[in-house]
């Protein structure tokens, strides 16, 4: 009885030794499959990542795909909406800077503006080092009124953002008593001159009743193409 639970065990060692090889073998036989993709095909597949997360499945895995992520036609979408503290600290300082020429599409959300960028000054130069070949700007934020300044927005696009086809901006502000109208609140309409209908760049004042603590303005600009899609009036 005992030799024949030997010869069971040794058979079955056998068969998952079987198991690994063939797991091996498979996982070489794709991994050389997917390394005799072109370049333009990488490119592609690039495409389709955030630059972040870009970077964390291609970064280092060996000299090929590190020359495919520092080509200069590659072009970024950063989005630092929703990383933790630590990582957009890594990403800001490992990609987003030394790489700043090859960003065409940035996303920042007022967790971010309140930790880095806590007024609209600081917005402003940071955006003035960006690269000009930006497509893409998305700002989500509530720290600082002058972000409701429709003729520097102005001034920033046309001087420094020539390429930008796509501004999604959003400011909230709680309703309540300590809520004071500020000559950029009185000057909203200038969100609504010349410059923004070309672009079809539409501004909207909506009140979110739904906010957990009170009522909320809401700011915000979009395009033509995300009105007509959600049926915005």
């Amino acid at each position: 009885m005992l030799q024949v639970k030997r010869g069971q065990s040794t058979s079955e060692s056998s068969e998952d030794e079987t198991k690994k090889l063939k797991t091996t073998y498979d996982d070489k036989k794709i991994t050389n499959c997917f390394e005799n993709l072109s370049n333009e095909l990488f490119y592609e597949i690039f495409d389709y990542f955030e630059g972040y997360k870009l970077y964390k499945a291609f970064s280092n895995l060996n000299s090929r795909f590190q020359a495919l992520l520092t080509c200069s036609s590659l072009r970024l979408k950063i989005d630092l909406c929703f990383h933790p503290e630590a990582i957009l600290q890594y990403f800001a300082n490992s990609i987003v800077v030394p790489n700043k020429d090859r960003i065409i599409s940035l996303s920042l959300a007022n967790s971010l503006l309140y930790r880095f960028y806590a007024e609209f000054d600081e917005l402003e130069m940071f955006l003035m080092k960006v690269s000009p070949q930006l497509e893409v700007l998305r700002v989500n934020s509530c720290s600082d009124v002058t972000y409701l300044d429709a003729n520097r927005w102005e001034r920033i696009i046309s001087k420094h953002l020539l390429h930008l086809n796509k501004f999604e901006f959003k400011y909230e502000e709680s309703i309540d008593e300590e809520l004071v109208a500020t000559v950029y609140h009185e000057r909203l309409n200038e969100f609504k001159s010349l410059f923004w209908i070309k672009r079809q760049w539409f501004f909207k004042i909506s009140i979110d009743t739904d906010s957990w603590d009170s009522n909320v303005i809401v700011y915000s600009i979009h395009s033509y193409r995300f009105i007509e899609k959600n049926h915005i009036c």
